[in-house]
């Protein structure tokens, strides 16, 4: 929460604090001041009761009424009047004298100060309060402060009940003062225990304020140092690192990862990391997003590793090695980071000793234990599955007088030339061999013998039409064809070549150079 906003909350809740207690404060004394004025009207209703003259009938006037009233008035220190209702006095008072000044809807038979008079002319006293229903009240009048008391007084019984009223009050301006000394000191106080509470206050959140502040700058410092070691570490990193957030969009890369993806950082911060850099396969197929490793690291949480196959801004496609692990905070999977490098040389060095392994370094053709692997192989799926092929056995005649003639430089080139003519003659999904020093095989998937014998016709033609060359000088040279099928019979990838050895003949001067395996039963 800012700071200020505390601030401000705070002082408004100490000010209702401050203000409640102040008003309950002043209300105590207003309470405790009321049932003084109370107990005081009290006290004085109780003394005239027992001090007053008896009013016989007739004698609501009489001066010896009026000169008790002052001794009691005197006695007291207050005023006092005798006031009767106009509306409810009987013509039978005024016997013995005239009817007295009626004011303001009132007789007054006596009074010992002319204040009741003045206040019955000016409508100050209360209609409650001049017929003695309201007992104990404050009057205000020219600048002084008046304790008013009233009740009623039910003789003569000659009047009607509750017709006389007496009209007691005290001039009480002292203690009405001390009574407004006491609410300001009440409200002095409050105040000034506010305005010290509110200093105090401010002291403090000043200081709490100080010791956040410091603690923030430091907390953000070491923030600061750890983000920029961080990013040392990230460009200082020989690897690749390529962050994306949960929608898959990348939040952080490195220096490593855009020099191999050939882009600029405000290329790609911001976009998603699938579209830009594996959208589809090598092979030109579409590459599901859902399927991309780093999002389905996202939903299931799971550390891997991978091989993929990413792309560059120019469009070329690398391999690299990638291990993808999830960022979470606060138990919620926020996106994920990888980590790759390439493996291009990785790959071809795997592929060229795949070559080495697999392959003869002179003809490009497979070697023999390769080629053996997959005879073995291609026997085993027919004998589960079913299907054809065809298996043919080449031997180039009369080699060793190549050797001898020409030397092992031509030897070497018509053995060369023999698998690049193979190669022109057969499809990409059959199989050429090097199983001897001059002897091949091809695995023809799928084919018939009639077809294999075709296909050595070809092969023939195309030797003849195709001879080794050094420069200008070409040797030509012939080639015996042996040809079978795989058996189901078969266990081995030695019984085929051994039925292809077997049909293998040499011909002369005739027009097919090959010799399958019912040409070689009836030579």
């Amino acid at each position: 929460m800012p700071y200020r906003l505390i601030v401000v909350l705070t002082s408004v809740t100490l000010a209702f604090v401050f203000a409640a207690v102040g008003v309950y404060s002043r209300w105590q004394l207003d309470e405790r001041f009321e049932q003084e004025l109370d107990a005081e009207a009290d006290r004085v209703h109780n003394i005239y009761l027992a001090e007053q003259p008896r009013l016989d009938d007739g004698a609501l006037v009489d001066p010896a009424v009026a000169d008790q009233l002052e001794k009691i008035s005197q006695r007291l220190d207050v005023g006092i009047a005798l006031l009767l209702d106009a509306g409810r006095a009987d013509a039978r008072l005024w016997r013995n004298a005239a009817p007295p000044r009626q004011v303001g809807g009132q007789y007054i038979l006596a009074a010992t100060r002319p204040e009741a008079e003045q206040w019955l002319d000016a409508r100050r006293l209360p209609a409650a309060v001049a017929t003695g229903a309201a007992r104990g009240r404050m009057l205000e009048w020219q600048g002084d402060w008046y304790h008013v008391v009233a009740f009623n007084l039910d003789e003569p019984a000659s009047a009607p009940a509750a017709a006389v009223t007496v009209l007691v009050w005290r001039d009480d301006s002292a203690r009405m003062a001390g009574l407004f000394a006491e609410r300001a000191t009440v409200l002095r106080g409050t105040l000034g225990g506010y305005v010290v509470v509110q200093i105090v206050l401010l002291l403090v959140l000043n200081l709490a304020r100080r010791e956040w502040e410091k603690r923030l700058r430091r907390n953000t410092e070491i923030i600061e140092r750890l983000s920029r070691r961080n990013a040392l570490l990230l460009e200082a990193a020989g690897d690749a690192i390529l962050g994306v957030d949960a929608m898959g969009n990348v939040s952080f890369i490195n220096s490593a990862a855009l020099e191999m993806h050939g882009y600029r950082r405000d290329e790609v911060m911001g976009k998603n990391a699938h579209h830009l850099f594996h959208h589809h396969r090598v092979d030109g197929r579409p590459y599901s997003i859902e399927t991309c490793p780093m999002m389905t690291t996202l939903r299931d949480g799971r550390q891997r590793e991978c091989e993929e196959n990413l792309f560059r801004r120019d469009g070329a496609w690398f391999p690299v090695k990638m291990t993808i692990t999830p960022i979470v905070e606060q138990g919620v999977h926020t996106g994920t980071v990888a980590v790759y490098h390439d493996i291009t040389e990785q790959r071809n060095r795997q592929e060229a000793l795949l070559r080495l392994t697999t392959t003869d370094p002179l003809t490009g053709a497979c070697n023999r234990r390769h080629f053996i692997d997959r005879l073995d192989a291609e026997i085993s799926r027919q004998r589960r599955h079913g299907g054809m092929a065809a298996l043919l056995v080449c031997e180039i005649d009369d080699f060793k007088q190549v050797n001898d003639s020409h030397g092992n430089a031509m030897g070497d080139a018509v053995l060369a030339n023999f698998v690049h003519v193979v190669r022109m003659t057969v499809r990409k999904t059959d199989l050429v061999g090097r199983i001897g020093g001059t002897e091949f095989a091809i695995l023809l998937l799928g084919d018939s013998i009639a077809q294999a014998e075709e296909l050595a016709g070809r092969l023939h033609r195309n030797l003849l039409a195709n001879p080794a060359r050094i420069g200008n000088f070409a040797i030509p040279v012939d080639v015996s064809v042996g040809v079978t099928n795989l058996r189901t019979e078969d266990m081995s990838a030695d019984a085929p070549i051994r039925r292809a050895e077997e049909s293998l003949a040499t011909p002369a001067t005739s027009a097919v150079k090959y010799v399958g395996e019912e040409t070689a039963s009836t030579a």
